[in-house]
């Protein structure tokens, strides 16, 4: 798998594409950071799954609100690296002893408390390597506990990265919930004397009642949900596409994109894939400044730059290529864009040559294709983020983003 990877990976996309695989895990911790590596807005920011979350709500969330069914996960986990044909009763208990004392006890460091429940599930694995021990499967083991881990320190740091705790709390919510069933229901048929099918049935009904409060609050949460999308922006966004030429955009604040592009079936400026771009400061702008003209600028620009405002095809990437100074190249940018076809090529010939000049006239100031400015009540809340964006101070960033590289240090 590894090397069919490396080889698919390299020839149909890059080999740095391929090597990412390294870096990329750990990538969501720096997720957030502002001015590190660039000088533009990280929109991630103002993204509401992108938000921090405390350890506590970590737990409490996938616990459906109970430390209890975190607990049982995690004996599950355990109850993987124990014998299969006994449990041996004092290892079950202690580690169920240490568990309860860790979240009795609140532990509110996240690297102490990932080190503390990995402990038990550690010193088992060592003891089994170190006695040869071939009767326990310490593959699962280490899967889930790494899987947990990761996924359990990815999470404080945005709390949509609890979809990836998921799976590896129900692998072992019923990994303990299968050992409970099988060895409580021999123990009521053996030691009350029960026949073994209504000890069975006893404890099925008694596990079952577990799952009575999350089926409650999953229904509730489903019936309150409400769609955002309705029958006016789809006829709204069908008329689009009845009305406009094909090779037509649509120009609006990123969160409905994939709206727009589905039933307008129109390329759009950015959507909730590409919203951590230069676009998100250039609609800002257009929908913060009173000045029409600059307004208009931006948006030819956006139309005839397509989805690369920051690289070398765009009229930022030309610019920046000769000038090496991100703050200078917008500041270029802001003048030329208010400007006609005649006035930006006499502005730009004080800086660059006649062939650099017609590359950033045609991202600038091109024919533009048919355009179509969408916005709806729900901008009015979020002026705060796109006034944000599109207000950026680029010299204060360049400011900062000097400061924090190595060569400065």
């Amino acid at each position: 798998f590894f090397i069919a990877s490396a080889l698919s990976v390299s020839l149909f996309v890059s080999y740095g594409h391929f090597t990412k695989f390294a870096k990329s895990p750990t990538g969501f911790v720096n997720l957030k950071e502002v001015g590190i590596t660039t000088i533009w807005p990280n929109v991630f920011t103002t993204v509401a799954e992108q938000n921090p979350a405390s350890l506590n709500s970590v737990v409490d969330q996938i616990g459906f609100g109970k430390e209890l069914f975190f607990l049982i996960a995690l004996m599950g986990i355990t109850m993987t690296i124990t014998k299969k044909e006994y449990r041996k009763l004092w290892f079950v208990l202690g580690v169920l002893v240490w568990y309860i004392i860790i979240l009795l006890f609140n532990v509110q460091n996240l690297n102490t408390f990932l080190i503390l429940i990995s402990i038990p599930i550690i010193t088992k694995i060592g003891i089994a390597l170190w006695e040869s021990d071939t009767e326990i499967d310490i593959k699962y083991a280490i899967l889930l506990i790494v899987w947990f881990i990761a996924t359990t320190f990815a999470s404080t740091k945005g709390v949509r990265f609890t979809m990836l705790l998921v799976p590896a709390f129900a692998i072992g919510f019923g990994i303990a919930l299968g050992e409970i069933y099988r060895y409580a229901s021999a123990w009521i048929a053996k030691g009350l004397q029960v026949n073994k099918y209504i000890s069975k049935t006893t404890v099925i009904i008694i596990l079952l009642l577990l799952l009575i409060a999350p089926y409650r609050s999953a229904a509730e949460t489903a019936k309150n949900m409400v769609s955002d999308f309705n029958d006016a922006w789809r006829i709204s966004l069908e008329k689009i596409k009845s009305d406009s030429q094909p090779n037509a955009i649509v120009n609006s604040w990123w969160d409905y994109g994939h709206w727009f592009k589905y039933w307008a079936d129109r390329a759009v400026t950015f959507d909730g894939t590409s919203q951590n771009t230069p676009q998100a400061h250039w609609i800002g702008k257009v929908l913060l400044t009173n000045d029409e003209e600059l307004a208009i600028g931006i948006l030819r620009m956006l139309d005839c730059s397509g989805g690369t405002m920051d690289g070398g095809t765009s009229a930022f990437g030309t610019i920046n290529s000769k000038i090496n100074d991100g703050t200078e190249t917008i500041s270029i940018l802001n003048k030329v864009l208010v400007q006609n076809r005649k006035e930006a090529r006499e502005y730009l010939r004080k800086t660059f040559n006649d062939k650099e000049i017609e590359e950033i006239l045609s991202y600038t100031h091109c024919q533009p294709p048919e355009d179509y400015f969408i916005t709806s009540e729900d901008m009015i809340g979020k002026s705060g983020v796109w006034a944000h964006f599109g207000s950026w101070d680029f010299n204060k960033a360049s400011v900062y983003n000097t400061l924090k590289k190595k060569e400065y240090a």
